[in-house]
């Protein structure tokens, strides 16, 4: 409960001393926006992308990558090759990432909160619109800013793995600051967004350690 509460509070000091302070800053001189190295189309809408949307891509990389390396660990068992540590802590990894999205999806519609940028093309936003605020139960994209998926999926995967491969905790942290400095950077979360992910991810990630992961003697050796 005390991880709740510390969650609580800085989410409401971000959202009300810094959010929009930064995402007004972050307009003004950083941003994809300005940068434009090429389109992708992302839920329908192109989407221009820069540095800081490649920053953030690891997130986005690790949930096809998770389908995959599960459906490879699944053909494995179903023809009778039992997995090893090592394996059973990527299953672990894989279940951790499906799950991060699962509940990072319900987290969102539950919260409702609208977005920095226009960045989904007629979402509504604080920059353009000036609406800034949580819409409880809001469906659709638009309402869909917090918490951020991106980094309550990286964090889960970093949350993991660093119990797992306790030798490279410095590639687990490395990788969420990164994403993090690309989701601001780019205008695409509020601070506080980052915030309630790495918490919701964290909490998800000790879950999965502790249903799944031994961490003083399933270690890769």
């Amino acid at each position: 409960m005390g991880s709740v509460a510390t969650c609580a509070v800085l989410v409401y000091a971000a959202a009300s001393l810094v959010d929009r302070p930064v995402a007004r800053w972050v307009h003004a001189h950083l941003g994809d926006e300005r940068f434009d190295w090429f389109e992708a189309s992302y839920h329908g809408h192109l989407l221009r992308l820069g540095p800081f949307g490649l920053l953030a891509s690891p997130a986005e990389a690790i949930q096809p990558l998770a389908v995959l390396v599960f459906a490879i660990l699944s053909i494995s068992a179903a023809v009778g090759r039992r997995p090893s540590v090592r394996g059973r802590n990527i299953l672990a990894l894989c279940l951790s990432i499906f799950v991060a999205n699962a509940v990072s999806v319900v987290a969102k519609e539950a919260f409702g909160r609208t977005w920095p940028e226009s960045w989904l093309g007629d979402n509504p936003s604080f920059i353009r619109d000036g609406v800034f605020g949580f819409f409880p139960f809001h469906k659709g994209l638009g309402f869909a800013s917090f918490p951020s998926g991106h980094t309550t999926a990286i964090t889960t995967f970093a949350t993991v793995a660093w119990f797992a491969w306790p030798e490279l905790r410095w590639a687990w942290g490395a990788i969420v600051a990164i994403v993090i400095v690309g989701l601001i950077g780019g205008n695409y979360h509020f601070v506080s967004d980052i915030i309630g992910g790495a918490y919701l991810g964290v909490w998800i990630g000790f879950s999965i350690v502790a249903l799944m992961v031994q961490p003083n003697r399933d270690r890769l050796k």
